[in-house]
């Protein structure tokens, strides 16, 4: 291969790289980064990607979750969300979303990025041959527990 191929093939293998987001993150210091930067309160959105497109959003307070909400509608509305009934309870959802994205160990994790002023998960894919799926956050709201800021945040195109 000549060095003109050579290096066409590096950069477009890099491109591809970046594309993907970090393809070694460095998970603990990315939650070191949420403990230190982390807001008392929050609220925050998930969406699963894949074949399942829900929605989970949480109002969270100290290291309670406060409020929980669940949409099955790909591009939620306000009226589409419905309380879970499962709060409140001690629980934080960055973890949990840190806790996936480094789990699925028979799966290729092909895509990772981070909150750059938060540091946590903001999304995330693993590829798992013939299936696959993730997480997004469409929306992270700092130093509030009011969910309607979040209700109409369901990431439409």
């Amino acid at each position: 291969m000549g060095m003109r191929a050579l290096g066409s093939l590096l950069m477009v293998s890099s491109l591809g790289l970046l594309a993907c987001g970090d393809p070694d993150p460095d998970f603990e210091a990315k939650r070191e980064q949420w403990a230190s930067a982390r807001p008392q309160e929050y609220v925050i959105q998930t969406r699963f990607t894949g074949v399942a497109g829900s929605h989970m959003l949480y109002a969270v307070s100290a290291d309670t979750i406060i409020a929980e909400y669940t949409s099955i509608k790909r591009f939620a509305e306000p009226e589409d969300w419905e309380e879970t009934g499962d709060s409140p309870r001690v629980g934080d959802p960055v973890q949990a979303l840190f806790d996936a994205a480094e789990g699925a160990r028979r799966c290729d994790l092909r895509e990772i990025e981070f909150d750059p002023k938060y540091g946590f998960v903001s999304i995330y894919y693993h590829d798992c041959g013939e299936e696959g799926g993730g997480e997004e956050v469409p929306c992270f709201a700092p130093d509030t527990t009011d969910v309607a800021v979040c209700m109409n945040q369901s990431g439409e195109p």
